[in-house]
């Protein structure tokens, strides 16, 4: 079982490594985010069923979704064919249900008005029918806060939530449009 661990872990790391070379070659691009997620939530490496991804600006009291992820309208079975083809990823990301959903999500800022990250994954995970929501905050440049709520694919306990959290660390870089 260690050696499948090990070996699981070692998958991912390869696919998280090549994220910022990917990130390079789409200089220009507006939707970097939903290569990252993408990429991140692939059965090949962390395997999450569904994904979200939020920024709060509390300066200007405004929070925002940014990229969503399902793997019922995942764009391809291969982890990195959406850096292959970026614009027709693109076009792909536009119409997928689940990514407008994540993006038509907006409201103030909950860390400007204190409220507990517990309450509002509640109310996000019900509003975008999320099954056993997890979730991760990432403190983001700018003083901005991501926040990452997600459902896991079967077999995934095998990676750290750790490992999770320090490779949505990449989101961070992604401009946002």
């Amino acid at each position: 079982m260690e050696h499948k661990k090990g070996a699981q872990r070692s998958r991912i790391i390869e696919h998280v490594l090549d994220i910022p070379g990917k990130i390079l070659s789409l200089h220009g691009q507006d939707n970097i985010a939903e290569f990252v997620l993408q990429t991140l939530c692939h059965d090949e490496c962390f395997n999450l069923t569904k994904a979200a991804y939020f920024i709060d600006n509390p300066d200007f009291n405004h929070f925002q979704g940014i990229v969503g992820y399902s793997a019922q309208e995942s764009f391809n079975h291969h982890p990195h064919s959406c850096w292959e083809n970026p614009q027709a990823f693109g076009h792909h990301m536009k119409k997928a249900p689940f990514n407008q959903r994540v993006r038509g999500l907006q409201s103030l800022s909950p860390k400007k008005k204190d409220q507990h990250n517990d309450h509002l994954v509640k109310n996000i995970a019900n509003e975008l029918e999320l099954i056993n929501p997890q979730f991760c905050g990432l403190n983001l440049k700018n003083d901005n806060h991501g926040l990452f709520i997600f459902e896991e694919g079967a077999g995934t306990g095998e990676w750290k939530t750790e490992d999770l959290k320090r490779a949505l660390c990449l989101l961070g870089f992604c401009p946002v449009f």
